[in-house]
């Protein structure tokens, strides 16, 4: 088998020679992908952080249940730009609930990214770099319907703005090698069936060896834990059975601000001093309810029963209304 097989198809001359990638450097970034973020970004994860990217890696179908304030969003960014570098000929789905959140919250690590001197891969092969820190001409494509971003290796990332949540009518033409959808938990709140019956099915690009967890195509889904009343707990449940079965290719990861470690990210500067918002945690375990607590602080799919009703009878109302037609929905 030849060995260039593994290399990202990339034209000699569009990448400056100490900027391209080897079979050797590729081979290592395979193996390691916090390795590979470190060599093409710069970029330091804590101890957490970066199980979380491997299990991103080599897991094909995975559910991160996190709470916040543990850069769930920038691990799933540096998931696909790894992708898109290392792997090459990667088509990247990006989805929010809606366009506007993704421009908000996804779409401003390119600029953070491509702004730290580390960079320096990661510019090079991403295109030319204007003073604020984006990619332009070709590299850049910014429209009313989709932002995507392209890269030498014949890779894109797409965010584009379908409505999702309205079943996603308008993914129906998109072949993708990556599926990411972040904050999914909070689109499920509108009973929508696009996540299952559109969206997880996009994921039918070809792709080099659909049997080996990394090069086969994957399926990302992020967001905070919420109640096993919540409309997404169903498809958790799947996946948990997928996984007390035996199942390699799925997982579902959680973690908190409480994993943050005392490992030095600076001189003189901790991981947990640098990251860890205490006096945001503080006022979380002070004013939120217990079950807030436990969902969006810890990242644990609470169980609300101590109502009149319990989650388990609450879901087969909100499935019996949707069988007759009937509008639903929860409160936030």
């Amino acid at each position: 088998m030849a060995l260039n097989l593994f290399l990202p198809k990339v034209t000699a001359a569009a990448i400056p020679k100490r900027d391209r990638i080897t079979q050797t450097m590729v081979d290592d970034f395979v193996c390691d992908p916090v390795f590979a973020l470190y060599a093409i970004t710069g970029a330091r994860l804590d101890t957490f952080q970066a199980a979380r990217l491997r299990h991103y890696w080599w897991t094909p179908d995975i559910i991160d249940s996190s709470g916040l304030s543990t850069l769930k969003t920038g691990c799933g960014f540096y998931f696909c730009i790894l992708r898109a570098v290392v792997l090459g000929n990667q088509e990247i789905g990006v989805f929010y609930q809606s366009f506007d959140a993704g421009k908000a919250i996804f779409w401003p690590w390119f600029k953070r990214t491509l702004a730290r001197p580390e960079a320096r891969l990661l510019r090079a092969h991403i295109g030319i770099i204007n003073e604020e820190g984006e990619a332009k001409g070709k590299s850049e494509r910014k429209s009313g319907s989709m932002w995507s971003v392209t890269f030498k290796s014949d890779s894109v990332i797409k965010m584009p703005a379908p409505n999702w949540y309205k079943d996603a009518e308008n993914a129906a033409g998109l072949r993708l090698n990556v599926l990411y959808l972040d904050e999914w938990t909070k689109s499920m709140n509108t009973g929508t069936k696009g996540l299952e019956e559109q969206l997880m099915g996009r994921t039918s690009r070809e792709c080099w060896n659909q049997r080996h967890p990394v090069w086969r195509n994957h399926r990302l889904l992020s967001g905070t834990a919420e109640s096993r009343a919540h409309p997404a707990y169903a498809l958790v449940k799947k996946y948990e059975r997928a996984i007390a079965g035996g199942d390699p290719n799925t997982g579902h990861i959680s973690y908190s601000f409480k994993d943050y470690s005392d490992r030095e990210v600076s001189p003189g500067r901790t991981f947990r001093e640098l990251y860890r918002d205490e006096p945001l945690m503080e006022k979380m375990q002070n004013e939120w309810t217990e079950s807030h607590l436990m969902e969006e602080g810890f990242g644990i799919w609470s169980v609300l029963g101590r109502g009149v009703y319990s989650p388990e009878a609450l879901a087969r109302c909100v499935e019996r209304g949707k069988e007759f037609g009937t509008e639903v929905g929860l409160a936030a």
